[in-house]
């Protein structure tokens, strides 16, 4: 939160992630509040859940950050999933902010490098 004589809060970034000593990913978001919570969800879509890099800057997010129990959702999440959280006691109010994520992958088998920009945003990706 911001108040008097606090530090401002800084989620880091950008992230890099290796596989041994190879680079897989390097990712970034340029906005302080929700970065943190917006760069571990890609990276989670994309390690664990084995989302293109297209698809997991352009999922729906969802972020908490001062009442643990309310949560901020983008307009397009689900609906139901929605209506499941307020059902277990959540406020879930929408916000149009999610992160604004630019993400750089490695295949690990071809060594390929791709990428994706948030569509929420005015970012974009250059080939080198």
């Amino acid at each position: 939160s911001i108040a008097p004589r606090k530090r401002p809060v800084s989620g880091g970034g950008p992230a890099i992630v290796f596989d041994g000593d190879a680079v897989r990913l390097v990712l970034g978001s340029p906005h302080g509040g929700r970065k943190t919570s917006s760069m571990a969800h890609v990276l989670t879509s994309v390690l664990d859940f084995g989302l293109s890099p297209a698809a997991a800057v352009a999922s729906p997010r969802i972020h908490c950050e001062h009442d643990p129990r309310e949560l901020r959702v983008d307009s397009f999440f689900p609906l139901d999933t929605r209506e499941e959280l307020e059902q277990r006691g959540y406020t879930v109010r929408e916000d149009a902010y999610g992160g604004r994520v630019c993400l750089v992958a490695v295949d690990p088998r071809t060594r390929k490098a791709g990428g994706a920009s948030d569509p929420r945003g005015d970012g974009g990706l250059i080939e080198l």
